[in-house]
């Protein structure tokens, strides 16, 4: 569809559009993708987890020095 890829948006969002502007529903929407919102939660304390291993991994690396 013309419309999809001109504004870079999928088939089913521009239907969507379409439909509510048929109804002359043309208030605000929220465009949030819950999916991505699940996934952001979800990385945020693995991200905290793999900060906490690094730095002890860093304490208990043994820096050796050539003589």
């Amino acid at each position: 569809m013309q419309l999809a890829e001109h504004f870079h948006a999928s088939q089913p969002t521009i239907y969507d559009v379409l439909k509510r502007a048929r109804l002359q529903e043309f208030t605000p929407h929220d465009s949030s993708n819950q999916r991505f919102k699940v996934l952001q939660r979800g990385l945020k304390p693995l991200a905290k987890v793999e900060q906490t291993i690094q730095e002890r991994l860093k304490r208990e690396a043994k820096h050796y020095k050539k003589s």
